[in-house]
């Protein structure tokens, strides 16, 4: 058995004490907490990125779309991406993405064991079902590089989503 110091108090205790003596500091909640947050924080982060690649593909498409107007003699290369799959792929993981960062943002909050267990299920559950419909609905843009963006959301989602799941099992009842 080893010993380590309480993070709140500094007493020396060992390693497989839940709550310190002196303090009364719950050692393994700490730990709990934190694989909490950083599941919370993946996604918050993953759909952060997803928004501002999304919004610099958005502007590189109406720059584009603008000086092929204004010059006729360019060359375009066009992939045969149906623009109704593509769109509902988009719209998937937009409201899955919004919902996800929302439920992040209460797990974090929230200090409530059986909540942060069904937040944590709901965005599982969301993030699973959004990754296979921008799949199947997204694969019609499969050489283009915003569907790997789009795929990456929602693994990175389920990701976080299991880690909030971990931690909010692992959190102990208050």
């Amino acid at each position: 058995m080893g010993s380590m110091k309480c993070p709140e108090c500094g007493n020396e205790i060992t390693d497989d004490v839940k709550v310190c003596p002196s303090c009364g500091f719950h050692i393994k909640k700490k730990f709990k907490m934190n694989l909490l947050k950083v599941g919370a924080l993946i996604n918050i982060i993953s759909v952060t990125i997803f928004a501002l690649i999304f919004i610099a593909y958005q502007i590189m498409a109406q720059t584009d779309t603008s000086t092929e107007e204004s010059t006729s003699s360019s060359v375009s290369i066009s992939f045969a991406v149906n623009p109704d799959d593509a769109s509902k792929a988009l719209s998937i993981l937009i409201v899955s993405c919004v919902l996800v960062l929302i439920f992040s943002i209460f797990n974090l909050l929230i200090s409530k064991k059986m909540i942060n267990i069904m937040l944590s299920m709901v965005m599982f559950i969301g993030s699973v079902i959004s990754g296979v419909l921008v799949f199947t609905y997204g694969f019609s843009m499969f050489i283009c590089c915003l569907y790997w963006i789009l795929l990456l959301t929602p693994i990175l989602n389920i990701v976080g989503s299991i880690l909030c799941l971990i931690g909010s099992f692992m959190q102990s009842d208050d």
